[in-house]
């Protein structure tokens, strides 16, 4: 018999409406704006009503240059301070007791304006320690974390005992004797350190090295200003605040709101370098660490993280390391089911030395169930962990630089796609609806429900009650992009000859959906979305998209069996004449995208002008062959195109075959770029696969003067993006 599969059902006279339609281009959902907590806001300094004095952020600030107001500094029980107009600083000498350093009041400011409770305050002074014939030599301080000066803050208290807190400046900050460094610190006031008891504010730095002198050319202690917190109206565009170090709080070295993950031995300290062409580039260093995980931090807005947005994850690092050391960024949120803690690594970069200098990293990352807003109660932690392998002591670890540290806002989620009107008018609200995969994985196809449908121009736009992730369309990548299908209730299946299979869509299948005159035993390995048995059908328009399995398996049997597969005595269908096999395509498979086995009409025909036609077919982004051919005599491909395959053509034991006009592409940079997430699916996963664009065929066929003896032939066939 006959049967013509062409999509929907339809009342006889009316016009057939395919179930699916390639995706044009997607609509995009809109940039999260969320509402900001306290924490992620700047705070603003109180204006009581005691003062006409309007409080200002800054609560004290001084560069040195011209002076020192004696009236605030001092040297603290016998040391001498003075002004060094030569370096335009404040020096410090006559240490020789460890609690003898710079001192300075700021009671006067903290009566007028008070501090607040529970609020950021940033302390961040420029020292320089000298000692007579020590220069460029290590202080103390590099051995023993308890030879480092420390602030130390005292608060006075009318009624009461004094209250003290101190943090120490760690080993990794410090500089050489005569070297300048930064000591940038954060404190918090309780509610009682703030209150009408408090009747004096102290900070001093003691714990100092005798017959020292400490020379400081610059200090400020303030409240965090909006440099250092989110935008607010535009929150989620960048992730990262002062990812490139240039332009902080505390004159520009305080390294707030980024911190360490163990700040007792280093802190991201900002450094200054000057480069060749005698511009000067600030980043984040991160010297004495003591772990591999040991890593710079910064929390990100929780409200940015919605579920299916993309953002791009970039820095630049520089590590001091003699072997290649490789790192990752793995994000980290408190959940709210539990209050335990979610982890993913979301960038990989490769492995890199001291040689190398400064090296880029950058990456997709597109926010997944699990680190939805709804799902983590926290801000999102940003850290960088060094491979654990290479990274590991036992006295040295290496060095780290970070620099322009982003995560830009990309897209938003899928809100809608366009596609042809034609196929809509079977597609209505509620309906399901499932959207190919744009990667290599069958499993990062979708699903989503419609939740309005509208055309205009021969275009129709479905909306989505919510929205999938980012999807390739034909407007990226041209021919080449996912497809939607509303989803059928049963899957029609064909055991028939001399029929049509034209325009149809088998998608996410781990097994047979489609398979004409059945000819061999069903297994695993046979197991396709198309399997085809009979070359005389027509195989038109269809598309083979995310199977655990291959997409097209074209198989020709020596036999032609019937019912309970028994040899019905018809001869060998492999020598049949092929009808038409042209504008299929198949993409996302778990093996190849199309499969052809065994087509033998030549040696029946021996006819040069009545050969098999394979034309206009594409396969891209399967995970292993886009197309591999076995046994095809005096075979003709026209036009067509394989591409992000890791085997583009595989042709084996074939003769007479020609490629003409064919686009034959390696890993595109769309690809590429789209797998770079942890998660998702790479081309060359195993070490031991190549990749190649066209393998030849090494040898004939068995039967000599059967075959065309043509060998290959390829006319107008372009190769590109091997260069990976």
């Amino acid at each position: 018999g006959k049967l013509d599969i062409r999509g929907w059902d339809v009342a006889p006279g009316e016009e057939r409406v395919a179930s699916w339609a390639p995706v044009l281009s997607s609509i995009e959902g809109s940039k999260p704006q969320p509402l900001l907590q306290d924490h992620n806001t700047v705070p603003v300094p109180i204006q009581p009503n005691t003062t006409t004095r309007t409080c200002p952020r800054i609560i004290a600030e001084f560069n040195f240059t011209e002076s020192v107001d004696y009236s605030l500094w001092s040297g603290g029980h016998g040391a001498l301070v003075t002004h060094n107009g030569e370096e335009g600083a404040m020096a410090t000498s006559n240490i020789y007791r460890d609690w003898q350093g710079p001192c300075i009041d700021l009671t006067k400011f903290t009566m007028d304006c008070p501090l607040q409770a529970d609020v950021d305050y940033l302390l961040t002074a420029r020292i320089k320690i000298d000692k007579p014939g020590m220069f460029g030599q290590d202080m103390p301080c590099h051995n023993n974390m308890y030879d480092c000066p420390r602030w130390e803050r005292k608060i006075m208290f009318k009624d009461g005992y004094d209250r003290t807190s101190h943090q120490r400046l760690n080993q990794g900050t410090i500089g050489k004797y005569g070297e300048w460094f930064t000591f940038a610190t954060k404190w918090r006031y309780s509610a009682e350190e703030v209150g009408e008891n408090v009747t004096g504010n102290i900070f001093f730095i003691e714990e100092n090295e005798p017959g020292t002198t400490i020379s400081m050319d610059e200090f400020i202690f303030e409240l965090p200003s909006e440099k250092s917190f989110p935008p607010v109206n535009d929150t989620c565009s960048e992730l990262v605040v002062n990812g490139n170090a240039e332009d902080t709080d505390g004159r520009g070295w305080a390294f707030y709101p980024m911190w360490s993950s163990r700040g007792g031995s280093w802190e991201p300290t900002i450094t200054r370098e000057v480069l060749s062409n005698g511009a000067t580039n600030k980043f984040y260093r991160a010297s004495n660490r003591r772990w591999h995980s040991d890593t710079i931090k910064f929390n990100m807005v929780n409200g940015c993280f919605a579920k299916a947005m993309s953002y791009l994850i970039s820095l630049r690092v520089r590590v001091s390391s003699e072997e290649p050391l490789s790192y990752y960024v793995q994000l980290r949120g408190q959940r709210y089911e539990d209050d335990e803690w979610t982890y993913k690594n979301v960038l990989y970069c490769p492995p890199q030395t001291r040689n190398d200098g400064w090296v880029t990293c950058s990456g997709p990352y597109i926010v997944e169930d699990d680190f939805d807003s709804t799902v983590i109660k926290s801000d999102i932690e940003f850290n960088v962990y060094m491979d654990h392998k290479v990274d590991n002591g036992p006295d040295v670890w290496a060095t780290v630089d970070y620099d322009d540290i982003s995560v830009s806002f990309m897209s938003g989620p899928a809100d809608g796609l366009n596609v042809d009107e034609s196929v809509i008018s079977r597609w209505g609200v509620n309906a399901d609806v499932h959207v190919t995969s744009s990667t290599i994985d069958y499993k990062d196809s979708q699903n989503a429900v419609i939740e309005s449908v509208s055309s205009s121009d021969g275009h129709a736009t479905i909306m989505l009650k919510a929205g999938i992730d980012t999807v390739l369309t034909n407007r990226e990548t041209q021919g080449m992009g996912v497809e939607a299908l509303q989803i059928s209730p049963s899957k029609p299946t064909s055991h028939a000859t001399d029929n049509s299979l034209l325009h149809n869509i088998g998608s996410r299948t781990n097994g047979n959906i489609y398979w004409g005159n059945h000819l061999s035993g069903e297994s695993d390995y046979s197991r396709a979305t198309f399997q085809l048995y009979n070359p005389r059908n027509d195989y038109i328009g269809n598309v083979a998209a995310g199977g655990d399995c291959r997409g097209f398996g074209v198989y020709h049997d020596w036999r032609t069996l019937g019912e309970d597969y028994i040899d019905t005595g018809k001869g060998n269908i492999r020598r049949l004449e092929m009808k038409a096999f042209q504008d299929n395509k198949a993409h996302s498979n778990m093996w190849q995208g199309i499969l052809l086995d065994n087509f033998e009409q030549f040696r029946e025909l021996r006819d040069f002008s009545r050969v098999p036609v394979f034309k206009n077919i594409k396969s891209y982004r399967n995970r292993e062959q886009g197309i591999l051919a076995y046994n095809v005599d005096a075979a003709h491909f026209i036009d067509g195109a394989v591409a992000d395959n890791q085997w583009g053509f595989d042709l084996r034991d074939s003769d007479g075959v020609v490629i003409d006009g064919m686009s034959i592409r390696g890993l595109t940079d769309t690809l590429k770029f789209i797998t770079t997430p942890v998660n998702r699916m790479k081309i060359c996963s195993r070490d031991n696969w190549s990749h190649e664009g066209l393998r030849v065929m090494t040898r004939k066929h068995r039967d000599g003067e059967q075959d065309p003896n043509r060998g290959l032939r390829l006319k107008n066939v372009a190769f590109s993006d091997f260069g990976k």
